[in-house]
């Protein structure tokens, strides 16, 4: 039986329950199975995707949800704002930031990893 609290499509159940009936019903008993068991395996590869993604919810929600927890440094040096700036008239508008190391324990080079949550869900694909 499917769980209804994956809030699935309803085009997904549907299909799926006539399909079921389909094959219950002996009707066109070989292409009906075949359909139904696609149907299935497709809808296990959304559960488990979705599993994955509340589980990386729940974990970003953890450790970035709160304001606070949003701070990742402070800012260090920032020349005014330049209008016109030669060569090209750009605008320069920069500054320099210095962060929390503690917010950071995950960093690899040029790369920031949000943990082990989000390998395994690129590791599902």
């Amino acid at each position: 039986m499917l769980e209804r609290s994956l809030r699935l499509p309803n085009l997904s159940r549907e299909k799926i329950n006539t399909l079921t009936a389909r094959v219950r019903d002996r009707i066109n008993l070989t292409e009906s199975q075949t359909r139904l068991d696609e149907n299935v395996a497709e809808l296990e590869k959304i559960r488990t995707k979705i599993g994955v993604f509340k589980d990386f919810y729940v974990n970003i929600k953890k450790g970035w949800g709160k304001i606070k927890q949003r701070v990742v440094g402070y800012v260090v040096w920032a020349p005014p704002i330049g209008v016109g700036v030669a060569p090209h008239q750009y605008t320069r508008d920069l500054c320099v930031v210095e962060l929390y190391k503690d917010r950071f324990m995950h960093l690899m080079g040029n790369v920031l990893s949000l943990g082990a949550v989000l390998v395994m869900s690129h590791q599902m694909r």
